[in-house]
């Protein structure tokens, strides 16, 4: 039997609606960026490339985008093949390989950066300057304390302050 709204608390209320809204934007996307035949972590990675002021490597793209190397490898296998990047081995390091937008990644990025950018624009309606200041700053602090988990720095609480009460046992329920 699923809990009433209400029943929840307020950061369980919160962690439900922002997973819902980031599975309804990657919908959004997914539909919106399939018009031009990429997946939306390819348009991703391809708008990453296209952002770095240096041609980054595979390495520096797992990290900037919180995915595996062989995840990295994969999707720059189908955007290399498909022509719309480049990947050149660095001068000085043949194991470091180099990543660059083609120009027929950059005309499809482009095109691509329209329709997805439309779907932002749309999630973002009605918003406030202030509301999306606290609510990037609010993203920031998730961001911040998952980081810290992520590398040991804090460690989960022994009793959780929120979230469904222990179960019941059935001699309880008498």
């Amino acid at each position: 039997m699923e809990q009433k709204p209400e029943e929840r608390s307020l950061p369980e209320q919160v962690r439900d609606r922002f997973m819902l809204v980031d599975r309804m934007h990657h919908c959004a996307l997914d539909r919106n960026v399939a018009q031009t035949g990429l997946h939306r972590s390819q348009f991703f990675m391809l708008l990453h490339v296209s952002r770095c002021p240096e041609p980054p490597s595979q390495k520096e793209l797992a990290q900037a985008m919180s995915i595996s190397p062989a995840a990295v490898a994969v999707t720059l296998g189908k955007l290399e093949a498909a022509g719309y990047i480049q990947r050149e081995t660095a001068s000085g390091d043949s194991r470091r390989h180099c990543v660059r937008v083609t120009e027929k990644g950059q005309a499809l990025l482009d095109a691509t950066r329209r329709l997805a950018f439309g779907v932002d624009e749309v999630m973002f309606r009605g918003f406030s300057e202030e509301e999306l200041t606290q609510l990037f700053h609010g993203l920031a602090k998730m961001q911040d304390n998952l980081r810290a988990l992520q590398e040991g720095r804090i460690s989960l609480p022994d009793e959780p302050t929120f979230g469904p009460p222990p179960r019941c046992r059935k001699d309880d329920e008498k």
